[in-house]
């Protein structure tokens, strides 16, 4: 298992990369952008493995369930119009339900399609 962790922290502009303009492919931001003030990397990380730590306890004890129903209160998410992006691959629809196994359940057109990847855009 792998984790990345992409924090830019004291960026202050992603308009000018290694001296060629704008060398992102996406749309990008940092902690510094988006409150004016630095961040310490080791409090950061420090905080994440705290808390990567405490949920990993709760995976192993009782499974995706607490997760999926933590999500499921945080927003409206069902019923709402979304975008799917995996590499090249856009599917455009509406966000049906997590299932119990973490996969998306996602309404294409008049297909439901399970969705095990991809960036989801709302």
């Amino acid at each position: 298992m792998a984790i990345a962790l992409p924090i830019a922290i004291p960026q202050k502009s992603f308009l000018h990369c290694r001296g060629r303009p704008a060398c992102l492919p996406f749309s990008a931001t940092s902690l510094y952008i988006e409150t004016g003030k630095f961040w310490d990397r080791d409090a950061i990380l420090q905080e994440f493995l705290g808390k990567f730590e405490k949920n990993f306890g709760v995976l192993r004890e009782s499974g995706l369930e607490p997760f999926i129903e933590e999500w499921r209160k945080m927003g409206n998410f069902v019923g709402q119009k979304g975008r799917v992006v995996e590499g090249n691959s856009v599917l455009e629809g509406v966000i049906e339900d997590i299932q119990s196994d973490g996969s998306l359940l996602f309404r294409v057109k008049d297909e439901l399609k399970t969705i095990w990847s991809g960036d989801l855009e709302i």
